[in-house]
């Protein structure tokens, strides 16, 4: 299966399970309180104490809030800034409290056993019933980590094909710098606290903001700031709703998107409604391969800290309705919008955004190739992405 843009920055793909693991662990959580319950009224029906089963049920519960506790904070922690091991705690450690917990139970239920001399057959049954479970739920996480491998091994596999193809037709001199990126990532493990950092490309400059003056694209954008303006509020408002942008663990009702590209595809309708947005995208380098895209930010809204993937792409917002109370925050600078003018900075970095007006909060985002990049480096990279070999270049005006 070719590589596409999903692989190329795995994060979204590796996100994408969450539901299912989510309905793992309710279902866990279901299981062991049945458990606890079953096993609380057999003891009772065999003339246990009450105040002992609730002092057993509670111990039970305890520990089982402890641990999941911690596998919470460890998901907060780290799984929103797109580091692997809240992503491996959510599928490696969920088992856990599980197996304690019937681990727990089964010696309370053997202690029984003992004491009374004789078998105590129904509080096995929900035991029985959890320990399914949690082997669902090992099972499910075994397979992920197969998945992952063969993705890691299909990555390699296509790194190495697209570096020998290049080493053919290139000198030495051009190559540097892709011969320590394909070194890098064939040496990177293929854990998955490694692979949902994103690729990153050596000897880049990093920094929260760059300056927006260096980029000639940005004078196109700004001087067609009324036209786009005009066209995209037009949009907006000829539109019944606006689409929710779909980003899990940072997504909310009141960050909405309207796409004109999104990860090599077109959203054709949208750039014939905003023909002067269309010409002046077109002039942005790649503004096609990532996303491309109006974002709305409601009145009071909130975008939670998070870090998008890689950092062989800048984004640009163009501001076009701009209220007060309004800030943008990245890598711990904060900002403010100005209608017409553009702002520049790596998503890389932490950062956040907040509307505490009552409007709209409209910007036009573009996310464009690292400047740094030469045209045979962004040619290699959008190979590796898996765009059509007619798109690989710069972008053809709508």
């Amino acid at each position: 299966m070719a590589l596409n843009a999903q692989t190329m920055f795995p994060a979204r793909e590796l996100y994408g399970p969450l539901s299912f693991r989510r309905f793992l662990e309710l279902t866990l959580t279901l299981t062991l309180a049945v458990t606890l319950g079953a096993g609380a009224l057999v003891d009772l029906s065999r003339g246990s104490s009450l105040r002992g089963n609730l002092c057993l049920a509670g111990a039970y519960l305890l520990l089982l809030l402890a641990l999941f506790l911690l596998l919470r904070s460890l998901e907060t922690t780290f799984g929103r800034s797109d580091h692997g091991l809240g992503l491996a705690a959510s599928h490696v450690l969920t088992p856990v409290p599980a197996v304690l917990a019937v681990g727990l139970l089964l010696t309370h239920v053997l202690l029984l056993a003992r004491s009374r001399g004789r078998a105590a057959p129904l509080p096995l049954l929900p035991a029985l019933l959890a320990l399914a479970v949690v082997f669902v739920s090992l099972l499910a996480a075994s397979g992920y980590g197969f998945l992952l491998a063969r993705r890691q091994a299909r990555w390699r596999g296509r790194l190495r094909a697209l570096l020998a193809r290049h080493e053919q037709v290139s000198s030495p001199e051009a190559l540097a710098r892709l011969r320590a990126f394909v070194t890098q990532e064939l040496e990177r493990p293929g854990e998955p606290s490694q692979l949902i950092r994103g690729t990153v490309f050596p000897g880049l400059s990093s920094r929260p903001f760059h300056d927006r003056s260096t980029l000639p694209f940005v004078r196109v954008l700004e001087a067609s700031y009324s036209a786009i303006r005009a066209e995209t509020l037009a949009l907006l408002v000829a539109m019944q709703s606006v689409p929710r942008y779909d980003y899990v663990g940072v997504g909310s009702d009141r960050w909405r998107s309207l796409f004109f590209h999104r990860f090599g595809q077109p959203m054709l309708d949208h750039l014939r409604a905003c023909p002067e947005l269309a010409r002046a995208l077109a002039q942005v380098p790649g503004a096609h391969l990532r996303e491309a895209m109006v974002s709305v930010l409601e009145p009071q809204g909130r975008i939670a800290p998070h870090r998008d993937q890689g950092n062989i792409f800048l984004t640009c917002h163009l501001g076009l309705r701009i209220p007060d109370h309004c800030e943008l925050r990245v890598g711990g600078l904060a900002h403010t919008w100005r209608e017409g003018e553009c702002l520049v900075f790596d998503t890389s970095y932490l950062h956040e955004a907040v509307n505490n007006s009552k409007e709209r909060r409209v910007v036009l985002l573009c996310d464009f190739w690292h400047p740094e990049l030469t045209a045979l480096e962004r040619a290699f990279l959008a190979e590796l992405m898996g765009l059509p070999r007619e798109r690989a270049g710069e972008q053809t005006p709508a």
